[in-house]
């Protein structure tokens, strides 16, 4: 009989591209009983897939402290073999199906205990000890896990450090995404760059706007506006003709939009949760064959310059993020050499089916099967 594993989500959506798209589609390829339970309107099966809904309701209450009793019911009753759950507000509940005899896998996607410092709702002289506490608290439960999946080399690090059984698979892209059809020549491209996210003053939407008037060009600006009310910002801009704002698209309509362009921003703000972080849009640009232009970020530095795909600059500085626009758009020849050195890069080395094999054999050690 195949092993039962299922996912576990209170706050992403129900098709993130880690989760769903990523984790579970592999997992339900190599034979797994695959389930999600998540936010969505009703359950449905998608790719070998099952879907149970979550009710949604909005506010952190809801979330934090009602949602995890739904979430425990819904877990209960599919009585999992694995359970893989992928907020630390589930902990308490991984804690509890651990000690009724379920292998559970915390999935890190970022690191909480460095990211406290930096939440305003947070009174500022709480946030230190808040963050020792939740340091202390995630790896206490996770020493009593199966294990933990984590993002990044730097999240891995720190859980194994701590005495936890942890791995690092990382949200690189699907080479499948290689095979995309082609996209306009390069001297057909516009002559213009991307930024495709989460769009916020942490993410470097401010320095955007004003690397767009020093370089005379209209940045394409796509993503979901955190706070909402930036989005009224970027629409006045687009109105007056200094960028060019999509708002929130689909992912089709994402691949659609870098086949078209000649490169791909990526310059977050140097916040502890960002400088070791290995963001999917930079390893997305790099799989659509788009130079790169990215933080000077030690980590990636190394990527960008071992890769030769792109330059990396002060984040904080317009100007230097305007200067590295107008390279890329003023040398045509280096800059589609950089992207396709950033496509062959992601063809060998940092791609999705070499995470897969990592988490499949993780899987594999926890639940002791044979390869």
């Amino acid at each position: 009989m195949n092993r039962r594993v299922v996912h576990l989500s209170s706050a992403h959506p129900a098709e993130d591209t880690r989760i769903f798209v990523k984790e579970c589609r592999t997992l339900a390829a190599a034979g797994y009983d695959t389930h999600i339970v998540i936010s969505t309107a009703h359950g449905y099966e998608k790719d070998g897939v099952k879907f149970h809904a979550l009710a949604q309701r909005p506010g952190r209450f809801y979330r934090m402290c009602v949602k995890p009793l739904h979430a425990y019911r819904a877990v209960r009753a599919l009585a999992p073999d694995v359970l893989h759950v992928h907020e630390p507000d589930l902990l308490p509940l991984a804690w509890l199906f651990a000690r009724r005899g379920v292998h559970v896998i915390y999935d890190s996607h970022e690191d909480l205990p460095r990211q406290i410092p930096y939440k305003d709702w947070i009174p500022a002289p709480l946030r230190g000890p808040i963050a020792r506490i939740v340091e202390w608290f995630e790896d206490g439960i996770c020493r009593s896990l199966a294990g933990v999946v984590a993002a990044t080399p730097h999240i891995a690090d720190r859980f194994y450090k701590a005495g936890v059984n942890a791995v690092c698979v990382a949200n690189f892209p699907n080479l499948s995404e290689l095979a995309m059809p082609a996209g306009e020549s390069w001297d057909a491209r516009e002559k213009s760059v991307a930024y495709i996210g989460t769009i916020s003053v942490e993410r470097g939407v401010n320095e955007l706007l004003q690397a767009a008037k020093i370089a005379d060009v209209k940045i394409h600006i796509a993503g979901f506006p955190h706070p909402a009310a930036l989005g009224e910002t970027l629409k006045s801009a687009h109105e007056r003709g200094e960028i060019v704002y999509h708002g929130a698209i689909s992912r089709d309509a994402v691949l659609d939009l870098m086949r078209t362009l000649r490169g791909g921003i990526v310059c977050f703000h140097p916040l502890p949760n960002h400088v070791d972080a290995q963001p999917n849009k930079l390893f997305e640009y790099m799989s659509a064959g788009l130079p790169v232009i990215a933080s000077h970020f030690p980590l990636w530095r190394e990527i960008i310059e071992k890769s030769g795909c792109g330059i990396c600059v002060d984040p904080n500085k317009p100007r230097a993020i305007a200067e590295a626009i107008r390279y890329i758009l003023d040398h045509d020849w280096d800059a589609k050499a950089m992207g396709e050195r950033g496509q062959n890069a992601v063809r060998e080395r940092y791609n999705w089916e070499v995470q897969a094999d990592i988490l499949l054999a993780f899987y594999r050690d926890i639940l002791k099967e044979a390869v």
